[in-house]
């Protein structure tokens, strides 16, 4: 654009005229030769030399005036371009210096964004570890009470009631497991594994009682058989092999007194004694 505007000010500079003829000095084929025979074609034309001669320096002056001119506007436009190249490169500095700015804000921001989303995150976390945290407090309580609950079924002989807070102690009592180091939960669960076993030597007892005969199993409570076997099933399998094989040994006490060598009836001859005594023992039990 500038150097567009500079050579219109020069065309405007050398405007010689806008006559339609063509100047004859501008001709691609001039010959000075020619253009003087034109000028003075007969003697009697040389009496205009002077006055051409004028003309031709009149001409020459105002060429030169013409051309010191454009040189001086030249020169002008020279130092204005150069003024616009220098507001130019100031201007395209400046738009450097907000760009870095913008970009230097973006990396604020995005910094702010990554500590406020480390932020939610770890109030995330904390927020995760409180929930944890209340729920293993509502647990311990649940085992606390459910412990103290099962101690009092298991002394009361309510072993229907108990055999259903069996199956919640055991459950509660998982979720610490991860936590015996801890001195607190560690003697609670060596509470639990007590009110068990206290509760497996109780049936242990009842049991012992029942095979021992009218007057010691009428101090069991009424009911007592479906509801202590239901507590058995609840203590699970390791209670229910013992209490099966108390009850085997206890009522084989009575057949080893019979048939077990050197006793009379220990011979193979009364092998049939020995399945009808069985058969009866078994009836006995199933009435």
């Amino acid at each position: 654009v500038i150097y567009g505007a500079m050579d219109e000010d020069l065309d405007d500079d050398f405007d010689l005229g806008t006559s339609e003829e063509p100047d004859p000095l501008d001709a691609e084929n001039f010959s000075p030769v020619d253009y003087i025979n034109k000028q003075f074609p007969n003697e009697e034309s040389l009496n205009g030399l002077d006055s051409f001669v004028g003309r031709l320096k009149a001409q020459q002056k105002q060429i030169d005036e013409d051309i010191r001119l454009a040189v001086r506007r030249q020169a002008a436009q020279g130092r204005r371009a150069r003024a616009d190249l220098d507001e130019a490169k100031a201007a395209v500095g400046e738009l450097f210096e907000r760009i870095k700015a913008i970009r230097a804000k973006a990396e604020q921001s995005e910094e702010l964004v990554s500590d406020v989303c480390r932020d939610i995150k770890s109030l995330d976390i904390a927020k995760r570890n409180l929930t944890l945290t209340v729920t293993a407090l509502k647990r311990l309580v649940m085992l606390v009470t459910a412990l103290e609950q099962l101690r009092t079924l298991g002394a009361e002989r309510r072993y229907e009631e108990a055999s259903r807070l069996i199956h919640a102690v055991e459950e509660l009592a998982g979720h610490f497991h991860e936590l015996k180091h801890v001195a607190r939960v560690a003697d609670l669960l060596d509470r639990k594994d007590k009110v068990l076993e206290d509760l497996r030597k109780q049936l242990l007892e009842d049991y012992n009682c029942l095979l021992g005969g009218a007057a010691a199993s009428a101090e069991l409570p009424d009911s007592w058989g479906a509801s202590a076997a239901r507590c058995v099933d609840a203590l699970g399998p390791a209670m229910q092999r013992e209490v099966v094989t108390q009850f085997c040994l206890a009522v084989l006490e009575d057949y080893k007194d019979i048939f077990q060598p050197p006793k009379e009836a220990s011979g193979l001859e009364v092998a049939e004694r020995r399945f009808f005594w069985l058969k009866r023992k078994i009836s006995e039990y199933n009435e």
